[in-house]
């Protein structure tokens, strides 16, 4: 567990405190099954906190995971919010700066029902990318396209670079016809929506390939959310030849207009040379 998660820890800790939810640091070391030696030792930044301390302060105390691992969000939950609190798993490299974690298309079955999992993030390919001028200040993941449904704009194979949204925000931050990688239990995909979260508790997710029908996903079923904020691409063949065609049409019209004017000239010469019955 890196430092900076350690430090947002004792922020939700101290919002307890100064809430009056807890007295000492003594009450909450031993709610939370640890001892207050190693509670004090996380507070004076000597020791980082556990992946299991962390589990139980969700659990008992209802920290936010989100801002744990994020810095996005509120601190604690509320109780009835009603939001998965499973925690997001964030990778570091080895000078504690958060990776990218990626996830190809064979592995994206199996992060539908694992993305939850710490063990299973870690074992997904990480990397960084120089100068990222998209880089947010929360988490960010990569993933494979698969598919055409998102044709012309994403090809099958293309990388799509994304920012997580926080559950908190989804309502608000979720913007019509954006681009989003969206996480239920069965499927991972990549749509434009329309935000119905606040009216009628769905999205309506959109394809760019007309051929592909539009169609809802229940709030109740979306797991995670990551706005695409760039897209890394092999697809580098020479543009359309759409326009050049269209170009040609425009020449071929031009010539008859032409032809058509001359002929006109023509009939109009005669009918003036005519003598005049």
């Amino acid at each position: 567990m890196n430092n900076i998660v350690s430090q947002r820890f004792i922020q939700c800790y101290q919002e307890l405190i100064d809430t009056h939810q807890l007295r000492s640091a003594r009450q909450f070391a031993v709610a939370l099954e640890s001892y207050p030696q190693t509670f004090n030792e996380i507070l004076k930044l000597r020791r980082d906190v556990s992946l299991e301390l962390v589990q139980k302060a969700v659990e008992v105390y209802h920290f936010n995971p989100h801002f744990l691992f994020t810095g996005t969000g509120p601190k604690i939950l509320k109780v009835d919010t009603g939001q998965d609190l499973s925690i997001l798993t964030i990778v570091a490299d080895h000078e504690n700066k958060e990776q990218i974690v990626h996830v190809p298309m064979v592995a994206q079955a199996g992060y539908s029902g694992r993305f939850s999992d710490p063990v299973y993030i870690h074992e997904l390919p990480r990397y960084n990318l120089p100068d990222f001028k998209f880089k947010t200040d929360g988490t960010m993941r990569s993933f494979e396209v698969s598919g055409e449904s998102m044709d012309p704009t994403l090809m099958q194979g293309d990388l799509i670079i994304c920012a997580y949204v926080h559950p908190f925000h989804w309502e608000k931050q979720i913007r019509d016809n954006k681009l989003y990688v969206f996480v239920s239990h069965t499927d991972v995909v990549v749509k434009r929506p329309t935000n119905l979260l606040r009216t009628e508790r769905k999205l309506l997710l959109h394809s760019d390939n007309t051929n592909f029908n539009s169609y809802a996903l229940e709030a109740d079923k979306i797991k995670e959310v990551w706005q695409v904020k760039a897209r890394i691409s092999t697809h580098l063949d020479p543009p359309s030849n759409k326009n050049q065609g269209l170009e040609q049409v425009v020449d071929q019209l031009k010539t008859m207009i032409l032809q058509q004017s001359q002929v006109l000239e023509e009939i109009l010469e005669k009918v003036e040379a005519e003598p005049v019955q």
